[in-house]
């Protein structure tokens, strides 16, 4: 399902970061991008969901260094590596 009403675009143009919000019914998809060659950090919209982290670029799987955190977390900010895309989820089904 690609809802344009259900989907949230922020930017943050001073840090070359993306955050991408889409959701259908209960299930919610976050993937927050870096552009920038520093790590980021960034406040995100206020969303009161527990976010289970799924994936990282910079994961040492995909030649990176960053350690992957696949606890489920209340984000409110994150720091996102440079030149990374993280991507969490939420299905409260």
């Amino acid at each position: 399902y690609l809802q344009r009403d259900e989907m949230e675009i922020e930017r943050y143009e001073d840090k070359q970061v993306l955050a991408l919000h889409r959701w259908h019914q209960q299930h919610h998809t976050l993937c927050v991008m870096n552009f920038s060659k520093s790590d980021q950090t960034i406040s995100l919209p206020e969303i009161k969901l527990d976010w289970t982290y799924k994936i990282s670029s910079s994961a040492p799987e995909f030649g990176g260094d960053t350690p992957a955190d696949s606890q489920r977390l209340a984000l409110t900010s994150v720091v996102v590596p440079a030149e990374t895309f993280l991507l969490y989820d939420h299905d409260s089904v």
